[in-house]
């Protein structure tokens, strides 16, 4: 059930990346979610009855199971920010491998983000897809090179 509710997201998110050249990445990102969000509702009880296994079942499986499935996602999110530093829109210089790592992890660890009085998960996912795309961005690339000397 997992694979294949990773994969049918994980398609989407591929058909999305022939809109690269006519969306920057945080509406290419919100598409992202709005399609998610479609195919959430259209099988709700299933997204309902992962999310209760997830908060049910105990850890080691929780774990195997995100282990499985969190590569697959970072090599998809790997492509679209290839794409985006092709585009000019992200650094050349950027890793895009720790970047996809970073996306990934944010965007699914939202739920223990701290949320302020007048949040809720979509302004949070905003917030955080903006910080990313700022941190990739061209205006960011010396610090970056920066701390990279420093740790070789």
């Amino acid at each position: 059930m997992f694979t294949e509710l990773s994969d049918t997201k994980l398609d989407t998110f591929e058909k999305l990346k022939e809109k690269i050249p006519s969306l920057s990445f945080k509406e290419y990102m919100m598409q992202y979610i709005m399609e998610l969000k479609r195919l959430e509702a259209s099988n709700s009880q299933i997204a309902q009855l992962k999310q209760e296994f997830l908060n049910e079942c105990p850890q080691h499986i929780k774990k195997h199971i995100l282990h499985l499935e969190m590569p697959k996602s970072i090599k998809v999110f790997r492509g679209v920010i290839e794409s985006y530093i092709e585009k000019g829109e992200f650094r050349k210089e950027l890793d895009s491998n720790a970047a996809a790592y970073v996306t990934v992890m944010s965007i699914s660890s939202l739920e223990y983000y701290d949320y302020g009085e007048n949040e809720n998960i979509l302004s949070a996912l905003m917030g955080v897809i903006e910080f990313l795309a700022n941190s990739m961005s061209h205006n960011q690339g010396e610090p970056e090179q920066e701390m990279r000397k420093n740790y070789r």
